[in-house]
């Protein structure tokens, strides 16, 4: 081993000696400073892009229509790409959801459209709740209630509500809500119920069942074989109609004046509206609507002083079976699993008129009905979708931009250091 050592240092001792360029330690100075400095400017400009994205990022937009413009519904709704930004809204016109909205592995998205028409962004969770069935917009299109929450959407604070929300009333002041057997009329304002009734083991259908009169001193629900009407002020029970009188229709039933309520009769797909009156529910028979053909279920917005009622109705998908064949006294004639799409429509004594319809692949549709009922409609317009919010478009923006702002750090680092080489 000691004469191997010995060879190996006799063949070093003959090895040229190795010699570095003249400047060699001041060159390796200078690039390691200048990749420092290259490292430091990158992460400069990832401060300054990620700050400056995260204050022009898509924010609350004006609550009211820009351009001088009335808010309204636009007559088209647009289904929005998997890009779409979350939040901002203001008024919204209308909340609409389907199969067109879920796609990209996004199963609870819901798509919301603002009142001046400009922004269309999606709301929802993790599980898809059908908008004007469990997902209810209020008359003035600034609060959403879904669960027993009834959310803001113009910069306000959540209301919990003790129960799971079934409508709100007219004037989106109240909100009438089921915990159990116990329907209650919660007053969003004063965070207090204003009235509860007993119902026992009935099941009031979101959307459908349940209508507070204009006045806000009664209450209708349609609960097991009958409608009931209450007093708000005592809880008391007015009167009883049965189912074979029609089924009650949406929030929307009762008249402007308080003076009547709406039911509806269906035959297939064909319903039939009639208004009821006095203490004993007497039918108007001289105030009659034209039948609503082709539709799954209807849904009362309200009422025009000309008699006019605005209401959603369902479209029927190709080969459903007869809605007679579908019912269930558990859910009533509203979730029939046969609606394609749902259409807003004007029932008059002499016609009815298709306002809009929503788009393939939507099948459930709320609007606000002070607009609908006020015959606010704009035409379709070109919206944005806020995509500067959206997670997914915000972070490959910035990696996009960071990436940038780092390769020409790097391009020109190495453009100073050829030309010092050369020099």
């Amino acid at each position: 081993m000691t004469n191997v050592r010995a060879g190996l240092r006799a063949l070093a001792d003959r090895a040229p000696r190795g010699s570095l360029p003249d400047g060699f330690y001041e060159a390796a100075r200078a690039r390691h400073r200048g990749r420092r400095a290259a490292a430091l400017a990158a992460v400069a400009v990832l401060l300054v892009v990620v700050g400056a994205g995260w204050a022009v990022r898509a924010g609350g937009g004006p609550s009211v229509p820009a351009g001088g413009s009335g808010p309204g519904i636009a007559t088209e709704l647009p289904v929005p790409p998997w890009y779409t930004g979350s939040g901002g809204l203001g008024v919204t016109a209308a909340v609409y959801g389907g199969p067109a909205t879920t796609g990209d592995w996004q199963e609870g998205r819901l798509a919301g459209l603002s009142a001046d028409g400009d922004r269309v962004r999606v709301l929802g969770g993790a599980v898809y709740a059908a908008p004007g069935f469990e997902v209810l917009l209020s008359p003035d299109g600034t609060r959403i209630a879904h669960d027993g929450t009834v959310s803001s959407l113009t910069g306000g604070a959540d209301i919990r509500v003790p129960g799971e929300v079934r409508a709100f009333s007219p004037d989106g002041t109240l909100v009438v809500y089921q915990s159990g057997g116990t329907v209650g009329v919660h007053d969003l304002a004063r965070h207090t119920d204003v009235a509860r009734v007993d119902v026992g083991g009935s099941w009031v259908v979101p959307g459908f069942s349940a209508a507070v009169a204009p006045g806000n001193d009664r209450l209708a629900l349609m609960t097991n074989q009958a409608v009931s009407v209450y007093d708000l002020r005592t809880s008391r029970l007015l009167y009883l109609l049965r189912w074979a009188d029609g089924v009650l229709t949406g929030p929307g039933a009762w008249l402007p004046d308080g003076s009547a309520f709406a039911t509806a009769t269906r035959t297939n797909d064909v319903w039939t509206v009639a208004l009821h009156a006095g203490a004993d529910g007497t039918v108007l028979a001289d105030r009659a609507l034209a039948p609503v053909f082709d539709a799954r279920y209807l849904r009362l917005l309200g009422w025009r002083a000309d008699g006019t009622a605005v209401a959603v109705a369902g479209v029927p998908a190709p080969g459903a079976v007869s809605l007679e064949n579908s019912w269930t006294t558990a859910w009533g004639p509203y979730t029939d699993l046969g609606s394609s799409g749902a259409r807003l429509v004007e029932i008059r004594p002499d016609g009815v008129r298709e306002v809009l319809r929503t788009p393939a692949g939507v099948r459930d549709l709320d609007v606000a009905a002070s607009l609908a009922i006020a015959g606010s409609f704009l035409p379709p317009g070109d919206p944005g979708f806020g995509a500067r919010s959206n997670p997914v478009v915000y972070v490959s923006s910035m990696c996009v931009f960071v990436g940038g702002a780092m390769l020409a750090a790097v391009l020109v680092h190495r453009r100073r250091v050829r030309r010092r080489d050369r020099g």
